[in-house]
């Protein structure tokens, strides 16, 4: 496991804290599972928008039109 030093705004970091008091988890955890959570939406919107230019090369300019083909 590597170390990384970051900044955050004070309210952030506030509320990091007070959240990792109530829920009695470490800090870090928190971030690290944030950034984890983070990194896969953007991954997953990537995906998304890659799957949408190929649908719209197949005439497809929508998810509805596409589930009214398949439905």
């Amino acid at each position: 496991m590597s170390t990384l030093t970051i900044e955050l705004e004070d309210e952030i970091l506030a509320r990091v804290r007070q959240y990792s008091k109530k829920k009695q988890v470490k800090v870090s955890d928190i971030l690290s599972e944030s950034l984890r959570r983070f990194l896969l939406m953007a991954e997953l919107s990537e995906l998304q928008d890659k799957l949408d230019g190929k649908a719209a090369e197949f005439g497809f300019d929508s998810e509805e039109d596409l589930f009214d083909t398949i439905s």
